[in-house]
């Protein structure tokens, strides 16, 4: 018997090891294998890469798409190239380290920006971060995304993955089922908001060259003669000097917040975002370091986002670590009412209830042009000022 007993004891510890060892060295992860599908860009010194990008929009009579060609140039961490050719003509961008030049050869004219941490090559294009994240060896948190494989249905056999985020987004990850591995297709949803009636985006890459010669001149820009740069615009907001229309709105912790309460009390700026949105995602934390800095002053701040649900909007603002009150424009109305046709947009209201100043977008001064003009209003309660930024 007590040799019985053994031998069962023995064929069960074989078996438990053998699955042990083959986990260990059998088939990969689907996280592993997603990752380890951009070992061939990891490793290469530089590429490039040519497709289209399809934009299916919904509308009331069916599907309407837009396409776009392009053409991404990568050398190291910090030279990049995008060519984008657009029905409003050809535009190119030139990413050297942390500057970011954009040029618009149809209009002569060209912008300077600070290019976000995050963003290498592919970002330039619009593509999920993960992607450059994944390529450029930036920070990568697992815990903020799980991966799927998926059976892929088309000719080709591709393999397939599905991408599910903590925001709740998906993506899925279309790779080439050769040696070499490269990625072939993205697809993206655009989410339906009250500037936006959703639909898909999809990146076609069709044209890889790993470790081609590069010359550095292609990501240097030398403006064309009679090439215009172009500053921080300013034009005259319609809103501006006219009394801010009242709200009240649920914020993040239940309760109610009525923009009239702080009448003869602070100073108000409003943020109007969402977290689809890039630029977006650059301008807010600025503004919460504009409100760290000014927390001392009569001024109050509220990030007021767009029609999207508690979860996208707490995951973001843990992730970002906001910590502006949040109040949700779940029908869109009260952006409607400031005029509000792309975001971010800033609205700063005086404590007389008059609007003073308008910004949409992201820029590269964003911080101290905005800190300068809440001090400004705080200090010269009774003076108009100004604009908006384009």
């Amino acid at each position: 018997m007590k040799k019985s007993i053994s031998s069962v004891l023995l064929t069960l510890f074989f078996i438990l090891f053998t699955n042990f060892t083959t986990n260990l060295s059998g088939e990969s992860t689907p996280l592993e294998d997603f990752i380890s599908r951009f070992d061939s860009l990891k490793k290469a010194d530089a590429f490039d890469v040519k497709g289209t990008i399809v934009y299916s929009i919904n509308s009331e009579n069916g599907p309407v798409n837009i396409e776009q060609e392009f053409q991404i140039v990568s050398k190291g961490q910090d030279l990049s190239f995008l060519a984008l050719h657009t029905k409003n003509g050809k535009i190119m961008v030139y990413r050297k380290g942390p500057k970011l030049t954009i040029y618009s050869e149809k209009e002569k004219k060209y912008i300077e920006r600070e290019s976000p941490a995050s963003v290498k090559a592919f970002g330039l294009l619009g593509t999920p971060d993960l992607i450059d994240d994944i390529v450029f060896n930036n920070e990568l948190d697992n815990s903020k995304f799980k991966v799927k494989r998926m059976e892929e249905q088309s000719e080709n056999a591709e393999n397939l993955f599905e991408v599910e985020f903590t925001e709740g987004e998906k993506a899925n990850f279309w790779f080439k089922n050769d040696k070499t591995r490269l990625l072939s297709k993205v697809m993206v949803s655009i989410p339906t908001s009250e500037i936006s009636s959703g639909g898909k985006k999809t990146f076609h890459f069709k044209d890889w060259k790993l470790n081609p010669p590069v010359e550095n001149a292609i990501f240097e820009f030398n403006p064309p003669p009679g090439v215009e740069k172009v500053e921080s615009k300013q034009r005259k907001d319609p809103l501006i000097g006219k009394t801010a229309p009242d709200f009240t709105l649920p914020n993040f912790d239940g309760g109610k917040v009525t923009l009239s309460e702080f009448k003869g009390k602070k100073v108000v700026v409003l943020d109007f975002w969402a977290s689809w949105c890039g630029p977006c995602r650059m301008a807010m934390p600025v503004v919460q370091q504009v409100s760290n800095e000014l927390k001392d002053k009569d001024v109050v701040f509220f990030a007021i986002n767009i029609g999207e649900d508690k979860l996208k909007i707490h995951n973001f603002i843990t992730k970002n670590n906001i910590k502006i009150p949040v109040l949700m424009d779940q029908t869109g109305r009260v952006a409607e009412s400031y005029g509000v046709e792309g975001i971010p947009r800033l609205v700063i209201i005086d404590k007389n209830g008059i609007i003073r100043v308008g910004h949409s977008g992201f820029s590269q001064d964003m911080k101290n042009s905005l800190k300068n003009e809440i001090l400004n209003i705080l200090n010269n309660p009774n003076v108009e000022t100004k604009k908006e930024d384009q």
